[in-house]
């Protein structure tokens, strides 16, 4: 969705709602994000335009530890500073629209893939798969032996 924030930044004071949804096959293939609702405003305050949005999607994927599937909701909320020339092009910390156009579903997007975590993991405490047999030790111990480093078989041997 293009925005057209010319509007915005020629009034102090002036704020623009934003409510739509984004079809889930625009904003990444894996993990899989369902439609993205997002809703929020745009608001100028003193010739910087403050976007304050939030996106609210369902996040499935496989976790890292067990490999099962899960879906989690996540509501994110995301704030930008949107400014029409930026003087230093070093700084990051606002957005220039220049042309007073902005392309929301392209910054959204990059938004939710930058806040996605390092590991996607089921549950905080998953205990993830046994290295022997595959096991899911999620749904509870698996039959294998313990296994017995080889430079200690002289001393088993001593037990038995």
């Amino acid at each position: 969705m293009n925005i057209d924030l010319n509007p915005v930044f020629g009034i102090t004071g002036k704020k623009m709602d934003i409510d739509y949804t984004i079809k889930a096959e625009d904003v990444d293939e894996y993990p899989r994000v369902s439609d993205v609702k997002v809703f929020g405003s745009v608001q100028n305050k003193t010739d910087i335009v403050t976007l304050t949005i939030t996106c609210s999607y369902e996040l499935t994927c496989l976790c890292d530890r067990c490999a099962e599937e899960f879906t989690r909701h996540i509501d994110q909320k995301i704030e930008h500073e949107l400014i029409k020339n930026l003087e230093d092009e070093q700084d990051i910390s606002y957005i220039e629209v220049p042309d007073g156009n902005l392309d929301l579903d392209e910054l959204i997007r990059e938004d939710i893939i930058l806040n996605l975590p390092y590991l996607f993991l089921c549950k905080e405490d998953c205990k993830g798969l046994c290295v022997q047999c595959g096991a899911n030790l999620n749904d509870g111990e698996c039959k294998c032996k313990s296994p017995t480093d080889p430079r200690l078989s002289a001393l088993l041997d001593l037990l038995d």
